[in-house]
């Protein structure tokens, strides 16, 4: 009779898992942690930022370069996130629990905070006899914060490729949103990055305290070595977290420059009409704050220069809408055109009050990483979803799903 009970709870766990939804992944960065990585990564970075190279260096750089993908946003082999801006700007879990944990061997220790560390060094493994079926990690969101639009997973332990052949890995996760099964993550045998597109910006909800979001180890394949099963990291990207920093100047309606922490809703500013090229006044509907600990200053040829994170639409010179997220600057209502990432040379609009229209070049990008308060406009009155800061025209950051809150996704029934 108890073998019995056991196959039909199987049997109907398993036709219930069979109704949700199955997602796979994008594949993408697979880490290399080896001696010759390191070995390149310093030699790399001796060369990736001198102007002054001789041809034996640029031959060494371009070989580099094609083994490798490094690039200036990376701090370390180890580091998942560079320092270039990124949603942990602004985002991410307040708290991370796990159902079991491994216990610490030598100076290694398996706690659920490993799986969010952004690091490739550490990972969670389940701590319960046998492969770690139902055991589970546990994300918690605060209300109102940055909303979620990707899941990214690095299966397994996958610090190197022994311990990540030696122990064992996810096959399939059960993922619950605020205690309802959503979906099914269908993971690949793999130590590349594995991402998950949302049907739609999760999170951010004025009826609910907090989001939750549960992994249940629901399949695994198994390890050479050890029944342990590995994860070394499930993180996010998102949307909410963009803007300008405090100080940035906006045109007014009626001449006048404010910065930008002073607008407030009602605020009459200039905005650009792309049919006409001329100037209109329109009222602001919508603000947003956020802090940033990783931003860029875009520095122009007339001496000018603004700071901003890379999902802020830009107009160029030509009439087409630019960030350096194009992918995030499409989920922004109005922007869902917005193909060109900007480049050092770029040409830009650079627009006085009333009508004093110049030209300006890029040239030169920096990379700021202190903790500083951003703000922008999220929407205007009137047709043109843009206004004018530090003298260059910006797009409002508006997602449809503003105006009703996006909740958890369409559930299974």
């Amino acid at each position: 009779m108890r073998v019995l009970f056991l196959l039909l709870l199987f049997a109907s766990t398993f036709a219930s898992a069979q109704q949700l939804p199955l997602w796979r992944p994008g594949l993408g960065y697979t880490p290399d942690l080896s001696p010759q990585a390191y070995k390149a990564f310093e030699q790399w970075g001796k060369l990736a930022f001198r102007s002054n190279l001789t041809e034996d260096e640029k031959r060494e750089l371009e070989a580099i370069n094609l083994r490798y993908t490094f690039d200036e946003s990376m701090e370390s082999l180890e580091h998942i996130e560079g320092v270039a801006c990124s949603w942990y700007c602004g985002g991410g879990p307040y708290a991370i629990t796990a159902s079991s944990a491994l216990k610490p061997q030598g100076r290694n220790s398996y706690e659920a905070e490993k799986a969010h560390d952004l690091s490739f060094t550490g990972a969670w493994v389940e701590g319960v006899h046998g492969n770690g079926f139902g055991e589970w990690l546990e994300y918690r969101f605060a209300a109102g914060s940055p909303r979620i639009t990707e899941i990214k997973i690095y299966n397994g332990y996958v610090k190197n490729e022994k311990a990540w052949q030696e122990n064992g890995r996810v096959r399939t996760l059960k993922l619950f949103v605020n205690d309802k099964p959503t979906a099914l993550l269908k993971l690949e045998d793999s130590r590349a990055e594995q991402s998950f597109k949302l049907p739609e910006p999760w999170g951010r909800s004025p009826q609910q305290p907090e989001m939750v979001l549960r992994f249940e180890i629901v399949d695994v394949y198994k390890g050479s070595k050890y029944e342990d099963t590995a994860l070394t990291e499930i993180f996010f990207d998102g949307l909410d977290v963009h803007c300008f920093v405090k100080g940035s100047l906006v045109s007014m309606a009626d001449g006048s420059f404010r910065p930008i922490e002073q607008l407030r809703e009602g605020d009459m500013v200039l905005s650009y009409n792309q049919s006409t090229e001329e100037t209109e006044p329109a009222e602001i509907l919508g603000t947003a704050m956020a802090t940033h600990c990783k931003l860029l200053r875009l520095n122009f040829d007339n001496g000018t220069s603004i700071t901003t994170t890379p999902d802020h639409p830009f107009l160029l010179s030509y009439g087409k809408w630019a960030s350096f997220d194009p992918a995030k600057s499409r989920l922004y209502t109005g922007y869902e055109g917005v193909f060109r990432k900007i480049e050092g040379g770029d040409i830009f609009n650079h627009i006085g009050y009333p009508s004093e229209h110049s030209l300006v070049r890029l040239v030169r990008i920096e990379e700021l990483h202190a903790p500083q308060p951003t703000y922008t406009i999220t929407r205007l009155s009137g047709q043109n979803q843009s206004f004018i800061v530090n003298g260059l025209v910006v797009g409002t950051e508006e997602l449809e799903v503003d105006t009703h809150y996006s909740q958890s996704p369409q559930l299974a029934e």
